[in-house]
């Protein structure tokens, strides 16, 4: 007996999902920032100036720094250490699905999906970026309203209908307050 479905998913049809894909993530696309971690950087108000036996910061004001602080005391910034631990970030564009009910890759059997979102993005050159990523904030145009950070629940899945490549990748995240 002959495969009924032997050729059913054509080349056309599998161009036609990659197409809609395309379309859904380009179209869905939100501001997003992914956070790599934290890094001591020489404080930029102060400069991280030390005293002449080299052990302790000077925290002499630099001309032109953002913040502004009597020579006197210690500086604003980095309280006087000369350094200061900085976010290590790369803002991306992700499409976001947000009611679970909706999501590409099923995760209904948890107890609880309330708190995870899912991202649908193109596997290059957004992959590498996202394993490396300790968070993920979303919605970075209105971050100073509210902050919705989420940390990664599981590894990227890859999606696509090629053989040859799969263009897209599916991650889980969960909500990790703001």
């Amino acid at each position: 007996m002959e495969n009924p479905f032997l050729n059913l998913i054509s080349p056309d049809f599998k161009q036609l999902w990659h197409d809609a894909i395309s379309e859904l993530v380009t179209s869905l696309a939100t501001n997003c920032r992914l956070i790599f971690g934290e890094k001591m950087e020489t404080c930029e108000s102060c400069g991280g100036g030390v005293n002449s036996t080299g052990k302790k910061p000077t925290s002499v004001y630099v001309q032109g720094s953002p913040v502004h602080f009597n020579n006197v005391g210690r500086c604003g910034v980095c309280s006087g250490k000369g350094k200061r631990l900085v976010e290590t970030s790369e803002n991306i564009s992700l499409a976001v699905i947000w009611n679970y009910r909706d999501f590409i890759i099923d995760v209904k059997s948890l107890k609880t999906p309330q708190g995870l979102i899912q991202t649908i993005s193109r596997l290059d050159p957004t992959l590498p970026k996202i394993k490396k990523a300790k968070e993920l904030v979303v919605g970075t145009d209105i971050e100073k309203y509210m902050r919705h950070r989420f940390v990664r629940n599981g590894e990227p899945i890859p999606v696509g209908m090629r053989n040859d490549e799969t263009d897209f990748i599916v991650v889980t995240w969960k909500s990790s307050g703001g």
